[in-house]
């Protein structure tokens, strides 16, 4: 609710600056959203069916790539992809 003036006109600040939430890496930098939930899918895609990643394990291997996130923050992102918790992905041969 804060306006700027400028030569080319009247903005509204928020226009100046971007929403989207990054991710810290390890050795500096930051990973965008988009890319933390391919990161996340991938792992899931990738895991052992009978004995699936839990949420917490899912952050440490991302924390092992250098991506610092928390359990809450795989949780959402999972979520937001439509993957299902591990007791639900789990798979009994």
């Amino acid at each position: 609710e804060k306006y700027v003036q400028t030569p080319h006109g009247v903005f509204e600040l928020g226009t100046f600056f971007s929403a989207t939430a990054r991710f810290p890496l390890a050795e500096g930098g930051a990973i965008a959203p988009e890319a933390l939930r391919a990161r996340i899918k991938a792992i899931v895609d990738n895991e052992d069916r009978r004995n699936p990643h839990s949420d917490q394990a899912i952050a440490e291997l991302l924390s092992l790539e250098g991506v610092v996130v928390a359990r809450r923050t795989v949780a959402k992102h999972r979520g937001l992809l439509g993957l299902m918790p591990p007791s639900q992905r789990r798979q009994l041969m």
